[in-house]
């Protein structure tokens, strides 16, 4: 009776062990589903000096990553870099890029498939004003955006605690997205709509020097950009690099040297609000309407606010 008791208690034992195991292996999947992606990675070539070590834009991500060269398939990394073929990004749980892997030809062909559908969107171009449609928004009651008026919003926006203006290596995307939103909904009736500006390096890449005296290195940065009413210039509403509004030429100007480590010239293109991202060529357009992973962005940059500084190698989102 006894030994038959034991028999039965082992038993549930050994079936609760196993169903617990199985239980724990789908986890760990579904969490390592959860922080890989596919998606292009572009070859940085002036990013870094260490030949150990393979310097790379990932995503939508401005600033670049790296990882050992020992630590990656790197002769097939280089050879679907070469075809232009997208490749798989692997995060740890601290969404940091810890490997790249190639894709399968299933893989490959459902990112073609996917990618296929996506029209090649015109190239926008910021809407030009005379003295005939200027008096129309007076009547309407829209307020000049004069200088004045743009720096204080400038600073009312740079006062925005869960946006981190300090950490411009990267998440330009999302501040500027969210730059955006507000101005819109705090300011309605200026006299002329917010856009966004885009810079992307001709050559080599983009270089500035941050708050915190640091040369950045970018592929690309974007900001909020209006039309001012007293001298009819832009202006770039940028808190990461300045204390005031830009125009444009003075923001080209920043973002094209550090120092006497000069960078590419950018190439500057306009979109309306509403575009999250572009590439350089405008090949791809993405949206992100619900704000969702712009708020994401801007969390995980809150939340490494007090970890680290321009001067140092952040921890890139896996939000997009």
């Amino acid at each position: 009776m006894n030994f038959t008791y034991q028999k039965v208690v082992s038993l549930l034992l050994f079936l609760s062990i196993v169903f617990s195991c199985s239980k724990n292996e789908e986890s760990t999947k579904s969490v390592l589903e959860n922080v890989s992606k596919i998606d292009i990675i572009q070859k940085c070539t002036d990013c870094g000096t260490d030949d150990s070590m393979f310097y790379f834009y990932a995503g939508m991500n401005a600033s670049f990553s790296s990882l050992k060269k020992s630590a990656i398939e790197f002769e097939k990394i280089e050879e679907e870099l070469s075809k232009n073929n997208p490749l798989k990004i692997v995060y740890n749980d601290e969404m940091k890029i810890v490997k790249i892997v190639p894709l399968s030809n299933q893989e490959l062909k459902a990112y073609v498939k996917k990618r296929s559908k996506i029209k090649r969107s015109k190239e926008f171009t910021l809407p030009v004003f005379n003295e005939k449609n200027t008096a129309k928004r007076f009547i309407r009651g829209f307020r000049k955006a004069s200088i004045d008026r743009l720096a204080t919003m400038f600073s009312n926006v740079s006062d925005y605690e869960y946006i981190n203006f300090d950490y411009a290596k990267d998440g330009c995307y999302a501040r500027a997205h969210e730059m955006t939103r507000v101005i819109k909904k705090w300011y309605p009736h200026f006299q002329y709509k917010v856009y966004k500006i885009w810079a992307y390096s001709s050559t080599t890449s983009l270089r500035t020097k941050s708050s915190n005296g640091c040369c950045l290195t970018w592929r690309y940065h974007v900001a909020p950009v209006l039309r001012c009413s007293t001298d009819l210039k832009w202006y770039v509403i940028d808190p990461s690099l300045s204390s005031k509004p830009l125009s444009v030429d003075e923001w080209s100007n920043m973002i094209s040297s550090c120092d006497n480590n000069k960078g590419a010239k950018p190439v500057l293109k306009y979109t309306p609000r509403d575009v999250y991202y572009r590439d350089k060529n405008n090949h791809i357009r993405l949206f992100d309407k619900l704000y969702s992973k712009t708020n994401c962005v801007l969390k995980h940059y809150a939340r490494v606010k007090k970890i680290y500084n321009d001067c140092e190698r952040g921890i890139s989102p896996s939000c997009n």
